[in-house]
């Protein structure tokens, strides 16, 4: 077995501990459960379809994503289909 550390935020951290607690596992179990998921995506996804867990905007595309949030329209058909 090899130990590894790692530096996580304290949202992170929350996150673990209250599912961890849930399915009444230890968190060192949680963690290799969720390494060998998301391994397993990257050999079977590829690699242009996976979407980041955070996204960094710079401030002229952040504008365009408030303007958007802001405006009152209806969803397109392909959003709707893809939200099915």
């Amino acid at each position: 077995m090899t130990r590894i550390s790692a530096v996580i935020s304290p949202e992170t951290q929350a996150q673990v501990d209250a599912h961890a607690k849930h399915l009444r596992i230890r968190k060192a179990v949680l963690i290799e459960q969720a390494l060998q998921y998301h391994l397993q995506a990257l050999r079977e996804i590829p690699g242009e379809l996976m979407i980041p867990p955070r996204l960094v905007l710079d401030r002229d595309s952040f504008a365009q994503v408030v303007d958007r949030l802001e405006r009152d329209e209806p969803p397109t058909q392909a959003l709707r289909i893809l939200m099915r």
